[in-house]
Parts: structure tokens; C-alpha cells; sequence
């Protein structure tokens, strides 16, 4: 009875687990199939699969070439890679600072941190807006890149600190008796042990960055410096847009599935980490 009892239970976890699966894949997967599909195919079968003489790729090559999806590719790419670069390694001093040494103040830093957490960034736009201005940063990458660091520090920085606070110090303090200077022991004994949760704060950080609308709709005028969200948005008012005589559907399609190709493919390269990173997030500090 006990053993009914067990099957039972698994059976219908898995048949939850798998029902949600499909809920949360399926629109994802149709996104995909459907950006390679004959606009004529679409019409008749919108849920069905492409067969082989349904299959294009005029859509996506339209997108990239004709609408300059390709410049916004890049454009996200130095966006989402300089964010994430920036914050993986003012993450990992600040975290390994807050963790490990005494600092004058420090409870009232961790305090600020939660403080800027429960501040939403969109609060602060006009001051942030000012400041870009009067930096000459309005129309740059950089303009971006900032304050979207400045808006992921402090929650992330949170997390490497508990990150560090789950290790033992007394290999950090078996190196000082031995000589080692403080950037010796950074360099060689914390950079390879917090390998994990640097990969942890990427899968954060990058698809967030890749992802940001609002930023990019305030700092950026200049139609070739939008990223990839923007121009999604975009290209379906564009002039050449609205003048194409068929394949409306098709290329929207392509342009939502061009745009979410690079997370898919992030998520798939870091997948091992999400686990360990749900784990980490469940460390006190």
C-alpha cells in the first residue's frame, strides 16, 4: 500500500512538473518554428510544425540585413558583455570585501545595500538622466552600461558576500603565514574558489542587461545605436516595414526569435549553474 502510495505521488509530481514544462517551453519552441514558416503556412496552420516545403529563412535574413538587426545584435552584445564583465568584478571585490574584513561602518553599508534594493532604478531617472547629460554620455554604450551596473550591484553584491561568508578563512589565513600578500591570495586562492558564483551573477546579470528596454528608450536617440529590445519594438513601425508586400507575419516572428536566440543559447551553455545559484541565494548572510 505504501509502495501505491509512493508511485502514486510520483506520478502525479512528474505529471505536474511536466504539464509545466510544456506550458512554459511550448509558446517558445512555436515562436521558433513559426519564424521559419511560410507566411502562407502560418495563415493555414498556426500551432502546427513546419514541414520541410513550408520551411524559410527569408525572414530572418530580412531581419538581420534589411532592418539592421544585425548592427542591434551587436549593439546588445557590447551592452549585456560590458554590464556583466563590470558587475561580475565589482561584485566579487565588494562581496569579498564585506565578507572577510572588518570595515568601519559595515553594518551600515550591508543597511544602504538593502536600502538601494527596495529603491526601484525608474525612481531615480531624472537625476540619472541629468548626470548622463552632463557627461556627455547620452547616444553611448556607456550611457547604458552604468547605470544598469548601478542598478544590479546591490542585490548581486549580497550574494557573493554570502557566497564567501559559507567559506572557511583558514586557507585564506594559512596563506598569510606563509607571506603571501593580500593580492597573492586574492589572485590565487579567492578568484578560482568564487569561480561558481561569478557564473551565478552572469546568468543574472547578462540577461538582464540584454533584456533592458527602458534604459535604452531614455539614453538612446540614434537610430544605429538601439539594441536588439528597442529595436524589436522598432522595426514593426519602420517605414520599410509597413511598405513590405507580404511576410508581415513571418518577420515578426523572426525578430522576436533573433532577439531571444543569444539567451536561449546563455541559458543553455550555463544551465549547470542555476541550481547551485538557487542554492547559493539560500545561504544566510
Amino acid at each position: 500500500m505504501v509502495r501505491v502510495k509512493n508511485v502514486l505521488k510520483k506520478v502525479v509530481l512528474y505529471g505536474f512538473l511536466l504539464t509545466w514544462g510544456f506550458i512554459a517551453l511550448y509558446p517558445v519552441v512555436w515562436m521558433f518554428y513559426t519564424s521559419v514558416k511560410l507566411e502562407e503556412s502560418i495563415y493555414v496552420g498556426p500551432f502546427s510544425p513546419p514541414g520541410l516545403g513550408d520551411l524559410t529563412v527569408s525572414g530572418w535574413a530580412k531581419i538581420m540585413f534589411k532592418f539592421g538587426g544585425l548592427q542591434a545584435f551587436f549593439n546588445s552584445l557590447i551592452i549585456a558583455v560590458g554590464a556583466t564583465v563590470c558587475v561580475m568584478t565589482i561584485t566579487l571585490l565588494a562581496g569579498y570585501a564585506l565578507a572577510r574584513y572588518e570595515i568601519r561602518g559595515h553594518s551600515y553599508l550591508l543597511a544602504i545595500l538593502l536600502g538601494m534594493i527596495a529603491i526601484p532604478l525608474q525612481a531615480n531617472w531624472i537625476p540619472i538622466y541629468l548626470q548622463l547629460q552632463a557627461l556627455g554620455l547620452l547616444n553611448t554604450h556607456l550611457g547604458i552600461i552604468i547605470p544598469l551596473v548601478g542598478g544590479m550591484l546591490p542585490f548581486l553584491t549580497l550574494v557573493v558576500r554570502a557566497y564567501f561568508r559559507s567559506f572557511p578563512k583558514e586557507v585564506e589565513e594559512a596563506a598569510r603565514l606563509d607571506g603571501a600578500s593580500e593580492l597573492r591570495i586574492f589572485l590565487s586562492i579567492v578568484v578560482p574558489i568564487a569561480r561558481p558564483i561569478l557564473a551565478v551573477v552572469a546568468i543574472l546579470a547578462f540577461p538582464g542587461a540584454w533584456n533592458d528596454l527602458l534604459f535604452p528608450m531614455v539614453v538612446l536617440t540614434d537610430p544605429s545605436m538601439k539594441p536588439l529590445p528597442k529595436f524589436v519594438l522598432a522595426f514593426r513601425t519602420s517605414t520599410s516595414f509597413t511598405q513590405e508586400a507580404e511576410g508581415i507575419l513571418s518577420l515578426t516572428f523572426a525578430g522576436m526569435a533573433f532577439s531571444t536566440l543569444p539567451l536561449v543559447i546563455f541559458y543553455l551553455l550555463f544551465q549547470r549553474y542555476i541550481i547551485r545559484g538557487i542554492a547559493i541565494g539560500a545561504v544566510k548572510g
